[in-house]
């Protein structure tokens, strides 16, 4: 209370992008018992700097309802039902966003920030149930080749053993583009080697 007739009214921080009506309504009695002559409406609208993008499946189509979920104290977000997202967040904010829910697998699994002060858009995520893939290999003249589809936003590191004990990377981990992986490898003369590919998003 400001006084006798003026009241200040508060809510909790608010960071989602959009046009905001509230009312304050004729049950508040001022301190003679007398109650609102009129009911309050207030509006204001918020903008600011907005994280946006889009969660589709592997065959590119809209995932509804992912939350949205950044740290620091903002507020979360969900796609709607064309799997688009826009995050609201205040200038100069760095922090983590990571997609969750819906039984799905994000790729890549979260996104770094750092003092953003202007929208950034085309933060999009790939919704899978799995990052490990299903590996298939054959052999083709004088190599082996391992074949998987790669998942954009997904690395993937090839490893080697001659004792299934002891792993080595084999190579460089590369990232995938939603599409076919094919990797050769050569066949000589060394021991016997076993090969894995393990994902990380």
């Amino acid at each position: 209370m400001l006084s006798s007739s003026s009241y200040s009214v508060s809510f909790p921080l608010q960071t989602a992008v959009g046009n905001y009506t509230f009312t304050v309504g004729t049950n508040i009695n001022d301190l003679y018992g007398q109650p609102m002559s009129q009911v309050y409406t207030g509006t204001f609208t918020i903008s600011l700097p907005v994280i946006q993008g889009a969660i589709t499946d592997t065959n590119g189509q809209p995932v509804p309802g992912v939350l949205i979920q950044p740290d620091g104290g903002l507020s979360t977000t969900t796609t709607d039902t064309n799997g688009n997202y826009a995050l609201g967040i205040l200038p100069g904010w760095s922090g983590t966003v990571v997609p969750s829910g819906g039984g799905f697998v994000f790729a890549p699994g979260s996104r770094v920030y750092t003092n953003v002060t202007m929208s950034i858009s085309n933060q999009n995520y790939v919704a899978v149930i799995t990052i490990a893939p299903a590996v298939s290999a054959g052999l083709q003249t004088t190599n082996l080749m391992m074949n998987w589809f790669g998942i954009s936003g997904v690395t993937y590191q090839i490893y080697s053993s001659t004792n299934l004990v002891d792993w080595l990377p084999y190579g460089d981990a590369f990232p995938g583009t939603n599409g076919p992986v094919l990797l050769p490898i050569p066949i000589n003369g060394e021991p016997m080697s076993f090969f894995r590919v393990q994902a990380s998003n």
